[in-house]
Order: structure tokens, then C-alpha cells, then sequence
């Protein structure tokens, strides 16, 4: 038996580079879209198991408006001193209030814990 000639064997070989990428790609895709699945499910859990302290919630959801010091500018409120109780502070950060937005489904209840004892810290004494 004799070997087929060089010039058939390179479509023979791009019949089968065509085949590994069509059956790869989507494993790439895969194994992609899991990796960023982790990431972004134990960022989560993070912020669910408490792992986001009160200054770092603050940073994150309170200081473009609010500025890093808490005292608020211009239209934007001061939140210091702290004068609402518990309870007011969880409604109206959770509803917002005038130009301020609600973040309700984006706070856990021990976020907003957090975030009215970080508040109330930064006026005790020693700060």
C-alpha cells in the first residue's frame, strides 16, 4: 500500500484542526465562565459571612456621596453626628431618601449593623 500524496494530507489535517476547535471552544467557554462563577460566588459569600466591616461598607456604597470623613457637602447630609436610631438609619438607607438612593436587596441586615456602628465610631471618643 503506498502513502497518499503530501497535498491530500493538509486538508485531511484541516478537517481535523477545524474539528479540536470546534469541540475546544466550547470547553474553553466552560471552564471560563465556571472560574468567574467561583470568583464571583466567594466574593459574595464574603460580603454574606460578614467579612466586609463597617469602614469597608462605608467605602463602598457611602463615601462618593457622603466623602471619605462622613460629613457630607453642600446638598449631600452630614452623617456626623449619627442622629437617627437603628431602625431609622436601616429605613432610610434602605429606601433612600430624597436624592439619596436605597440600596434594599444590595445590604444584608448585619450590613446595615455594621455600616450605623462604623457611623456611630467615628464620633465616640479616641476617634
Amino acid at each position: 500500500m503506498t502513502e497518499p500524496p503530501p497535498e491530500h494530507a493538509q486538508p485531511h489535517q484541516s478537517a481535523i484542526a477545524g474539528k479540536l476547535i470546534a469541540l475546544g471552544l466550547p470547553l474553553v467557554i466552560v471552564v471560563v465562565t465556571v472560574a468567574l462563577g467561583v470568583v464571583f460566588s466567594q466574593r459574595d459569600r464574603r460580603h454574606r459571612e460578614g467579612r466586609l466591616d463597617g469602614a469597608a461598607l462605608y467605602a463602598r456604597y457611602c463615601t462618593s456621596c457622603h466623602g471619605p470623613d462622613a460629613q457630607g457637602a453642600g446638598a449631600v447630609a452630614s452623617l456626623r453626628p449619627l442622629r437617627l436610631e437603628a431602625e431609622a438609619f436601616k429605613a432610610q438607607v434602605s429606601q433612600g431618601k430624597g436624592a439619596m438612593p436605597g440600596f434594599q436587596g444590595q445590604l444584608f441586615d448585619s450590613d446595615y449593623e455594621r455600616l450605623y456602628r462604623y457611623l456611630q465610631a467615628l464620633d465616640s471618643p479616641g476617634k
